[in-house]
């Protein structure tokens, strides 16, 4: 799932925008 790592990765860059 290579998608959900970089979806990971966005979401920690931008301050987990989907918490």
């Amino acid at each position: 799932l290579k998608i959900y790592g970089l979806v990971v990765a966005l979401a920690l860059l931008f301050g987990n925008p989907f918490v």
